[in-house]
């Protein structure tokens, strides 16, 4: 053990001591008991709120922060390097430890009556961070102010526009551009091109044969759009013309394509052959790269930055690959995910999905396990404990970050959709 790691324990061991000391302070008689009361009850009470879960915390985190250590600083470097290094893994080690918890800003339903489903398929943010739009098998597109949520105690919202579709929702996409341009795709395999100050439908691409899982508009270029189709393919739209650009074949069903945050020539697609491959659409007739390792469905890509991508298997588990390499750097594991689309989104170096338990989870690009997760209510509303029951279970259906802040909203196969906030 190097020095390093002594100071790491000793610091730790030092809080075990102090928490242990406060433990046995309470086995005092009675008189000594109201003795200490009186004169540190300050004292007490600020411990009690913050030194004892931060105990907790490091106790429950200590494996993998030993883990995340040693992966930072092994093998032999300078000591510039080796300081820049650790001082990185200290930030880490904060972010690890600050937050433990989802605190509930507000929620509401995206089906006015209970109607047989009411799956949530897709909640995003609009360019500003001020609109999210919500879609899924209910065939609306509804549209609301997220600055409303926690306005009202009464938890009743009304959507500042709803769109009424004639297919069942499956992705929605805003335009980094155009604060009201929103594209959609759906079961039926269509994509659409939404104004959402009117509600008119400005654009209609149909060339999939079969539901089309998902569409994203290109940040870089924002005339540029994929989608992912049960066809096996993956079509590339210009918004200038009626036929795509490009077809990308796969040699199993596609479920998800997302455009790199900065660049519109990189496009990573996710399908059910379990592998995750990344297009170069300058070269658009073979995968530039592909990232193996998965052991069922990709559902999900996202990129963690132009050098990283995340992925979600219904294997239970995320995985986060090097663009460059191809090589896996960390498998994440915690939630459950063997059938449904359950959702995934980022936000900086944090990573949220969802779970057939019907539970958010959240993890930090650098840990493996999950750092805090928020369990939705079961109640005769919103899930069934019936053992008789025929009713499938319920799940998390879809995740969205509110970028840059810690806001996420969630949203279970029920239709509630909850707003939540990292404490």
């Amino acid at each position: 053990m190097n020095q390093e790691e002594q100071q790491l324990g000793f610091s730790i061991n030092q809080r075990k001591r102090r928490y242990s000391q406060i433990q046995d302070s309470e086995t005092e008689t009675e008189e000594e008991e109201e003795v200490a009361n009186s004169q540190q009850s300050i004292t007490t009470a600020s411990l009690s709120e913050f030194e004892v879960p931060l105990s907790k915390r490091l106790d429950n985190r200590f494996y993998d922060l030993k883990e995340l250590y040693r992966d930072t600083l092994a093998g032999d470097m300078a000591e510039d390097k080796r300081k820049q290094l650790l001082s990185e893994f200290s930030s880490t080690m904060y972010e690890l430890l600050r937050y433990n918890r989802y605190n509930t800003i507000d929620k509401l339903n995206y089906a006015d009556n209970k109607t047989e489903s009411t799956i949530v398929s897709s909640i995003e943010f609009d360019r500003d961070q001020e609109l999210f739009a919500v879609g899924g098998v209910t065939k609306q597109i509804k549209v609301f102010d997220f600055n409303m949520m926690g306005y009202y105690p009464n938890g009743i919202h009304c959507p500042t526009r709803i769109i009424n579709c004639d297919y069942k929702i499956s992705c929605l996409s805003w335009s980094p551009y155009i604060k009201s341009q929103l594209a959609s795709s759906d079961y039926q395999g269509y994509i659409h091109i939404w104004d959402v100050s009117t509600g008119q439908k400005t654009a209609e691409f149909k060339e999939h044969k079969r539901r089309a899982w998902s569409v994203d508009i290109c940040h870089q270029n924002p005339t540029m759009l994929a989608s992912a189709s049960d066809d096996t393919t993956v079509k590339v739209w210009s918004l200038s013309q009626s036929d795509s650009i490009f077809t990308l074949e796969q040699k199993g069903n596609v479920c998800c394509a997302k455009f790199a945050p900065n660049s519109s020539h990189y496009l990573a697609v996710g399908s059910a052959d379990h592998f995750v491959s990344c297009f170069d659409l300058r070269f658009p007739k073979q995968p530039l790269k592909v990232f193996e390792g998965h052991r069922k469905a990709v559902s999900y890509v996202k990129w963690l930055n132009d050098d990283e991508i995340i992925s979600a298997s219904t294997d239970s588990t995320l995985k986060l690959w090097d663009r460059e390499s191809t090589l896996c750097k960390r498998t994440y594991a915690g939630h459950q995910n063997e059938k449904n689309f359950v959702g995934l989104s980022t936000n900086g170096d944090w990573i949220s999905c969802g779970s057939e338990t019907n539970t958010v989870y959240t993890y930090h690009k650098s840990s493996k396990y999950p750092v805090t997760e928020f369990k939705f209510p079961s109640t005769s509303e919103t899930e069934s404990d019936d053992e008789g029951d025929e009713d499938p279970p319920v799940f998390v259906s879809s995740v969205c970050w509110k970028k840059g802040t810690n806001s996420i909203l969630a949203a279970n196969s029920k239709g509630l959709i909850t707003a939540l906030e990292m404490e």
